[in-house]
């Protein structure tokens, strides 16, 4: 048997060679330039220097007709992305643009993943969070609540001999370490007691993030030592699934419940100010959503499923890990109340997995005005943020190699065809001329993403079995000029990563289709 995909357990095998090829989708939201931009960039000929002209963007030369000996001119780029959202763009464009679709595939099967990235500032978490942060209008929703809206209205629709059940765990990586914004406290409160603690600290206009880190060298220390003490790690099993072990997930069955954990979690995030940002994200934040849905069955099954099912063959080893996550598997639904009495049982047909994810900005020392701990902040997300980079620069030149490498098979394969029709007699008994003969395979290129805890998470959303979407967010300002190229350049990169996708299927989360009784 031919090694599985990656991210992949055995009852994939079957459906392999379904798997389609699938770019990772990127969109390009530029946000209104700030009162201060204006004025810091009155020197430049271009003040702004993002226009946006339908899926196209173009990135001007802030220095354009100047003629200065010191300033280089940077010339004018031009980009084309699956999406570009100019500066009168809202949060839900984006969401049914391009979150629809991802989430229409959640509900079918598929994992996925949607990511921000960009410097600090240019309005990822706005992006992600909406009025989920204290400092945003209860009017303005971002994905987080769009996406919750969206995946509660489909389930509704979508009952009758169906259940579904969401489980959610959010989480944070600061400086390396990864903490669990939902680990149990001794300040446990429910959605009524937050909402009046919430309300009470915007009528008096009071940050209600508690992990604002102070400037004293004693406070920040001590807050280190909490996240040394909570730090979780990040395990790939033998089927290439990612996981933290010991990280909460909690069961949500409403849109407020979702957003109460969301908002719980963003209370403990760590947040600071800097130059560049008042209430700028010092970590990357992880909110994973999983969906596993039931339907009721009235069949005679055998031991195997499914009469007529085709029988899997499992290694020991494979048997093993199966067996392990079918016992915590049935221990939980042991206390399920939603068995049935009838004689019918529940057949899992949905297991999938949405990651939401909210990069920290990145920055330059230079101009970010950061010292002390900011300083140390902004170098440990720059690491991450660098080994990300490093990660998408190598998966793009992977997928171009690949892309080459087929161009000439077909390129080979055209020119045999050609001597096939000359020569049909002389050529009945040969071997295709092409490179597609199975062969000793290349060495698999090396893709670093051990080089951070960051894109070890993201290591099956860059490069395994997950549908993704990377939304870029710049600024328009000339400011921001090096940021916004330097962002818009890794965009164009991640753009030519290709990789297969395949359903997750009914049960695959345990490797196997399961009934319950």
């Amino acid at each position: 048997m031919e090694a599985p995909l990656r991210g992949m357990n055995p009852a994939n095998y079957a459906t392999a060679e379904e798997g389609k090829r699938e770019k990772i989708q990127v969109v390009v939201k530029v946000r209104p330039i700030m009162l201060i931009e204006r004025g810091q960039a009155a020197r430049y000929t271009n003040k702004t220097v993002v226009l946006v002209e339908g899926n196209e963007l173009f990135l001007k030369d802030p220095y354009e007709g100047m003629d200065s000996k010191i300033e280089r001119r940077r010339g004018e780029h031009k980009y084309e992305f699956n999406f570009c959202f100019g500066e009168r763009s809202n949060n839900l464009d984006v969401f049914n643009s391009v979150m629809i679709p991802l989430l229409d595939a959640v509900l079918e099967g598929y994992n996925a993943c949607c990511f921000c990235y960009g410097m600090t500032g240019a309005g990822k978490t706005y992006t992600m969070m909406g009025h989920l942060l204290p400092s945003v209008p209860r009017d303005v929703k971002g994905i987080y609540t769009y996406t919750g809206e969206y995946i509660f209205s489909k389930i509704n629709e979508n009952k009758g001999n169906k259940r579904y059940r969401l489980k959610v765990s959010y989480l944070e990586i600061y400086n390396e370490k990864i903490r669990d914004l939902l680990e149990e406290d001794d300040e446990e409160m429910d959605e009524d007691e937050y909402e009046q603690k919430d309300q009470i600290q915007q009528d008096n206009k009071t940050p209600s993030n508690s992990n604002q880190i102070p400037n004293e060298n004693k406070q920040i220390q001590s807050y280190s030592e909490l996240i040394i003490a909570h730090n979780l790690d990040v395990r790939e099993d033998i089927f290439g699934n990612i996981s933290v072990p010991g990280l909460r997930e909690m069961s949500v069955s409403t849109l407020r419940r979702l957003e109460f954990l969301i908002k719980r979690g963003n209370s403990r995030r760590t947040m600071a100010a800097t130059e560049r940002n008042a209430v700028s994200s010092r970590s990357h934040a992880v909110l994973q959503i999983t969906v596993e849905g039931r339907e009721r069955i009235n069949s005679k099954l055998d031991n195997n499923g499914q009469k007529g099912e085709k029988k899997q063959v499992f290694s020991d080893q494979l048997k093993e890990e199966l067996n392990e996550n079918n016992n915590k598997q049935q221990e939980e639904d042991d206390d399920n109340e939603d068995q049935l009495k009838d004689g019918k049982k529940w057949k899992i047909f949905l297991n999938s997995k949405l990651s939401l994810i909210d990069l920290a900005g990145s920055e330059r020392a230079q101009g970010s005005g950061n010292v002390g701990a900011r300083m140390r902040e902004g170098a440990n997300i720059n690491k991450s943020l660098l080994a990300l980079g490093s990660c998408i620069n190598a998966l793009s030149a992977e997928a171009r190699e690949e892309e080459q490498k087929m161009k000439k098979q077909q390129k080979n394969a055209g020119i045999q065809n050609q001597d096939d029709q000359n020569n049909e007699k002389d050529n009945e008994q040969e071997q295709p001329a092409d490179n597609s003969h199975p062969s000793v395979p290349n060495k698999e290129k090396h893709i670093p993403y051990r080089d951070s805890k960051l894109t070890r998470l993201l290591k099956d959303s860059l490069g395994g079995n997950t549908r993704t979407v990377m939304i870029a967010n710049v600024s328009p300002s000339a400011v921001a000029y090096e940021e916004t190229l330097s962002t818009l350049t890794y965009a164009a990169r991640a753009k030519a990563i290709t990789r297969t996708i395949v359903k997750t299927g009914a049960g695959m989360s345990v490797g196997q289709q399961r009934y319950d009784k």
